[in-house]
């Protein structure tokens, strides 16, 4: 059976200034969430403990959640104190 999502909202987050934290996404109930890492740099990704690295590409990369884009968290992978934009698509299921 074939998944459909919907309800797209594109939305952004910006890396901490001091460059290790890790930063959380907004509050939004979702069921997917689609990274776009055109910032240039690493961007690592983190949600229940596990992190991940995306790197910079204008590959679109889904990762599917249950519950709400605030579980996911970013920091830049090179823990740079600039900080950078990375954007963000949430979509829920729709059947």
């Amino acid at each position: 059976m074939s998944k459909y999502f919907g309800n797209p909202r594109m939305l952004s987050v910006q890396t901490s200034a001091s460059g290790t934290p890790f930063v959380p996404l907004d509050e939004r109930p979702c069921d997917r969430v689609t990274f776009y890492n055109g910032t240039g740099t690493g961007v690592s990704i983190q949600i229940d403990g596990v992190t991940v690295l995306i790197p910079a590409s204008p590959v679109p990369v889904p990762i599917p959640v249950r519950g709400n884009a605030n579980l996911f968290s970013v920091k830049r992978t090179d823990e740079s104190a600039t900080p950078v934009t990375l954007a963000y698509l949430t979509e829920d299921l729709l059947f």
